[in-house]
């Protein structure tokens, strides 16, 4: 079986993610602590450094562990560092194939796939939209995207 990784792209949002989540706590304390107080740095610091972990490791370890591959009778999909997770689903149990855009998907240029058989789902996050739309029509090719 051919393994295939999702889009570069996910690595940058989720980079723009943890920033976000960084930066909100980090303007709310500096309103309402001094900043370089003694309080301030003991919050603002350790924050800071789990940022730092997540960006530079944790997330470009786990872009590098998410992957999904097809064969000719499944569909393999796996993620995760320190839980590692495998999905498997049998292609002739597919029921239907969804391709999912957000609002962010003009701007990023990526999409969903949601593959649903009877008893379970497998998501794949963050693939080129045309990637997207070729697995859609390979899974399930009596649709017209």
């Amino acid at each position: 079986m051919k393994y295939n990784r999702i889009s570069r792209r996910a690595l940058l949002i989720w980079e723009l993610f943890a920033l976000l989540i960084w930066l909100g706590p980090a303007v709310v304390l500096s309103i309402f602590l001094t900043p370089f107080s003694l309080w301030w740095n003991v919050i603002f610091w350790p924050g800071t450094g789990i940022y730092l972990l997540a960006a530079l490791f944790y997330l470009p370890m786990l872009y590098r562990s998410t992957r999904y591959g097809l064969s000719e009778g499944k569909v393999l999909f796996e993620q995760g560092i320190f839980f590692h997770r495998k999905h498997y689903m049998n292609r002739e149990r597919i029921v239907f194939v969804t391709v999912m855009k957000t609002p962010l998907t003009p701007v990023f240029r990526v999409s969903s796939l949601v593959i649903s058989a009877t008893g379970g789902k497998i998501h794949i996050p963050f693939l080129d939209n045309r990637v997207a739309k070729s697995l859609a029509q390979t899974l399930s090719p009596d649709i017209d995207l």
